[in-house]
């Protein structure tokens, strides 16, 4: 019996090993649709192909002194060290998978790490060992993300610039079983300056339709003033005559405005482009017999939520309420409402080739939230759950790059806490219920 199983073992071993295309699997690697046939190897999951690969896949230059390596592709930079996994990409460091080494008297590097960081998308098949790389379309020699970088330079360098946009905004609230659906359309004007910061932005709107109440929306509340400066932010509000400082504790309204962008639109959108966003080429325009080129921006529902919810855990919001004694319960509600959130966003940026400066932008949102409100004995009022839905697009105009600008005079600006303590006392008393 012992005799029979080793000659069944002793069997399977030698068809094994007469058979090793049977037991064995062929890594493919196709650039751009094409099988590539020179020398690449496999060690522990890790592709690593020579620096002519990389040449082959990208326009890209390739320097060897001694043990360092340097891989350019324009602005673009990654340097490392034969024998190290330590990198630097643009001057950040970074951790490679696999060190850079030679290989059949060739330098080869790890192709994932090397190809991503350029741009390029690498994909892995499998069922078939197939690894394919898709190098990114390039325009002037420029990926999308790097012609989005050379725009927010190109803005930056100007120092300032104004804008205007043509705005509309559908919304619908359900509150207890009662739909409500508003239509707005209006504009917004702004001049920006980024350094010493200092930006007026007005709005004005108006109700094309409204359902599902008789209450009229008066038209002051549809107009306002906004001024940033060094010193804060200051708005206009309805019902009062003159400027307030919005001060909230726990909030740095300064590094909110420096961190995500408010100085600069396509800043921001940079800063969106770390959680997910995803930055093409689109059809380029021609606009008086000029051609322009376009830059598009998306952003589905989960990388916006996290965007937004890294707003709110770095810049205070989820602690604006501070001494307030319902300070808990507004936490409460914006972490609700940010976990019931979904959304997306999609912008479409012209920009012109000789300048790299933005023209216009067209901006297309769709939010859905529930927030759902808890009793207030103290107020009277009872729980409510409610359900919105917003769609706003707006068209921008971009202009008068590097022209001075003057903003209202906002020194006599009052706090927020002592407008809405004056208006409070203001109110009638409402009858004991």
């Amino acid at each position: 019996m012992r005799k029979t199983l080793v000659l069944i073992l002793t069997v399977l071993l030698l068809a094994m090993a007469v058979a090793p295309a049977a037991a064995s699997s062929t890594f493919v690697i196709k650039a751009n649709g094409q099988v590539y046939d020179g020398y690449f190897a496999v060690y522990e999951g890790n592709t690593v192909v020579p620096l002519s690969f990389v040449e082959q896949a990208m326009p890209v230059t390739t320097k060897v002194d001694g043990d360092n390596i340097a891989i350019t592709m324009n602005d673009q930079v990654i340097s490392m060290q034969l024998g190290s996994r330590q990198a630097l990409v643009n001057g950040q460091a970074a951790v490679m998978p696999f060190a850079a080494q030679t290989d059949q008297e060739q330098v080869v590097v790890p192709l994932r790490f090397v190809l991503e960081n350029l741009g390029a998308k690498v994909g892995w098949d499998a069922s078939t060992y197939e690894i394919t790389v898709t190098s990114p379309v390039l325009k002037n020699g420029l990926t999308a993300e790097q012609t989005l970088s050379k725009i927010t330079q190109a803005m930056t360098s100007q120092g300032r610039y104004k804008m205007k946009a043509d705005t509309t905004m559908q919304m619908q609230m359900t509150a207890d079983g009662q739909t409500q659906n508003i239509d707005m359309s209006g504009q917004v004007s702004g001049s920006i300056q980024e350094k010493p910061l200092l930006a007026y932005v007005t709005t004005e709107m108006k109700v094309e339709n409204l359902t599902g109440t008789d209450e009229a929306i008066p038209p002051e509340a549809l107009k306002s003033e906004v001024v940033m400066n060094d010193e804060g932010m200051f708005m206009t509000m309805p019902g009062y005559d003159g400027w307030v400082k919005m001060e909230m504790e726990g909030l740095d309204l300064n590094q909110l405005m420096e961190q995500y962008g408010s100085q600069d639109p396509v800043q921001s959108i940079m800063q969106m482009k770390e959680f997910g966003a995803v930055i093409a080429y689109e059809e380029d325009k021609v606009i008086d017999g000029k051609n322009y080129g376009v830059i598009g921006v998306a952003m589905d529902e989960e990388s916006l939520g996290e965007y937004l919810n890294d707003i709110l855990e770095n810049t205070g919001l989820f602690t604006t309420g501070g001494a307030a004694a319902n300070g808990t319960e507004i936490t409460a509600m914006i972490n609700q409402m940010m976990k019931s959130l979904k959304a997306d966003i999609s912008y479409s940026m012209v920009f012109d080739y000789e300048t790299y400066l933005a023209i216009s932008m067209d901006m297309d949102m769709n939010m859905d939230m529930t927030l759902d409100v808890p009793a207030n004995e103290e107020a009277g009022t009872e729980a409510m759950s409610m359900q919105m839905n917003i769609k706003q697009q707006a068209d921008y105009q971009l202009y008068d790059y590097g022209v001075e600008f003057e903003v209202p005079d906002v020194s006599d600006a009052r706090s927020m806490a002592e407008v809405m303590a004056e208006m409070a006392a203001e109110m009638p008393d409402q009858p004991a219920q």
